[in-house]
This record gives structure tokens, C-alpha cells and sequence, in this order.
């Protein structure tokens, strides 16, 4: 559906978004598929949520069921239904995610990852650059040469439709970024365009470098049970919110910057991960 819409349109989705909704579309398929839309009730959507729960998928059901809400919602405007079967659908419940990556946490995986290193050295700066550039995963792994400048690195802001302007945001040179960035540089056997690239010098591609990084905190787990220190998992995703409550509590006032948001309304619901805010008394 959204794959018909001119990429120009304000309607269609970003080609990330389309991609991501290519691969909950299978289960989704799988079940509604042979149905005709106006024969798919409430009670369906709930039977839906309730299989994929037991499966223990519980929160990509409810993004299936997001994204089969639109398509119907489409298919309304169409009309090919009366009314939107999601609609007043109570979704699963879910945990917002919490964590908070220790500076510690990242300095065993920095460790383990040299001892290791190749891969897994250049999967740890990843790491170490997102929390300090308080970029997405997306944006971290295919940050290229040319983003790189005398003033610092220059970034990609976030999704954005087919024929929007992309925004892009500076995040300046400080002696730990150009580390970072220099020793991935360094790494490379073969010259390659992305900083933080494979083997063969493409983008790591999300399941690629997953697997890497789930190897090294395994290695990272089994040196810290060793020593009896604390180390909690955590994945690339992780260093945005972290990052973004390190600046909070260093009293950052211009942490939307950083993150690219037009303003903190995002940064308050989503990366702020803060358990005690401090404030100063009113007299």
C-alpha cells in the first residue's frame, strides 16, 4: 500500500519505516491475509495479540497490530470497511526499557573488546562514538568519512520522508570523539567509505553487528563473573538515552542538539532515564 504512494507524498512512510514494516507484515499476513477486511473483528485482533503474547512476542504484536491498523484505516478511506477493527484495541502491556549503561559497563567492553579485537574492537568504538555523538544505531553505523571535518563530525538527523530536506546536526571535537574516531580509521585493512564498516567495508548491517555485539558482552560477562563485578548487557541502542542523561545531569540546557529533536518533548518521555532528579529548592 504505502509502496504505491509517490515518494514525494507527506503520506508514505520513510524507507526505514517501510522496511521494518515489510518484515511485522509476515506474521500479520499470515493470519489476516486470506480475510477480507470487513470480515476482521475486534475479538480477532484480541486472539491475535493473545497467540503472539503466548509466543513470546508480546510487544512485536503490538506493533503487527499498529501496522495492521493502518493498512484497515487505508482501507476505510477506500471503503472497503465501515470501521477500523483496532480501533479502541488495548495493546499488550509492556516495560519501558530502563537501562542506564555504566560508565564501567563500557569501559569492560572497551577492555575485552581491544583483547579480542578486529570486530569486536570496532563494534566497541561504535558503542563508545553513539554515546558520545548521542546518535541512533542507524545513524552510528553508516556515519562515513565524509561526515568527518576539521570542526568535528557532522551527522544525519534522524527518519525523514522521500523529498524532505535532510537535517543534520555537528556534534564537536572533543579529545575522546577524535580517539574514537581515529583509532576506527586505523583499524581499517582495506580503505572504506563508513567508519565503522565490516570486513568487506560495507554497513554493518543491524542482524550483523548484533551478533558481534552479543559475543563480546558474553566475553564481557564471563571476565566480570570472574573479577565479581557487576556488568549488566546492554546493546547500541542503549547509548542514546544514556548519553542524553549524562548531559541532564551535567546540566546540559541544549541536550536537543545533540539528540536532533526540534524541541525536548521526546527527550523527556523517551531518553530521559533519570531515577532521582534533583532540583534546587524555591527559596
Amino acid at each position: 500500500m504505502a509502496g504505491k504512494l509517490p515518494r514525494s507524498s507527506e503520506s508514505r512512510k520513510t524507507d526505514g519505516t517501510l522496511k521494518e514494516n515489510k518484515r511485522e507484515s509476515k506474521n500479520v499476513i499470515g493470519v489476516f491475509g486470506e480475510m477480507q477486511p470487513s470480515d476482521i473483528h475486534p475479538v480477532d485482533i484480541y486472539g491475535y495479540l493473545s497467540e503472539r503474547e503466548l509466543a513470546g512476542a508480546p510487544i512485536k504484536a503490538n506493533k503487527e497490530v499498529a501496522l495492521l491498523s493502518a493498512v484497515l484505516e487505508y482501507g476505510r478511506r477506500l471503503g472497503w470497511l465501515e470501521t477500523n477493527p483496532c480501533g479502541g484495541i488495548k495493546y499488550n502491556k509492556s516495560k519501558p526499557n530502563q537501562k542506564y549503561v555504566e560508565e564501567a559497563e563500557l569501559n569492560l567492553i572497551m577492555k575485552t573488546a581491544r583483547e579480542r579485537g578486529d570486530s569486536y574492537l570496532v563494534v566497541a568504538l561504535c558503542l563508545r562514538a553513539a554515546y558520545l555523538t548521542v546518535s541512533r544505531p542507524d545513524e552510528m553505523r553508516a556515519v562515513a568519512r565524509q561526515n568527518i571535518s576539521a570542526s568535528g563530525v557532522q551527522m544525519p538527523i534522524g527518519k525523514r520522508r522521500a523529498g524532505q530536506m535532510q537535517r543534520m546536526k555537528l556534534i564537536e571535537w572533543s579529545p575522546a570523539l577524535k580517539s574514537v574516531m581515529d583509532e576506527a580509521l586505523a583499524l581499517q585493512r582495506t580503505p572504506s567509505m563508513y567508519v565503522f564498516g565490516n570486513t568487506t567495508g560495507q554497513v554493518y548491517t543491524t542482524s550483523g553487528f548484533n551478533t558481534i555485539l552479543r559475543r563480546l558482552m558474553k566475553y564481557s560477562a564471563t571476565k566480570a563473573a570472574e573479577s565479581g563485578a557487576t556488568f549488566n548487557r546492554f546493546t547500541l541502542k542503549d547509548m542514546r538515552p544514556s548519553a542524553v542523561m549524562d548531559r541532564l545531569e551535567d546540566g546540559d540546557q541544549r541536550v536537543t542538539d545533540a539528540t536532533g529533536h526540534a524541541d525536548d518533548r521526546m527527550v523527556k518521555k523517551v531518553y530521559d532515564r533519570r531515577k532521582t532528579k534533583v532540583a534546587k529548592a524555591t527559596k
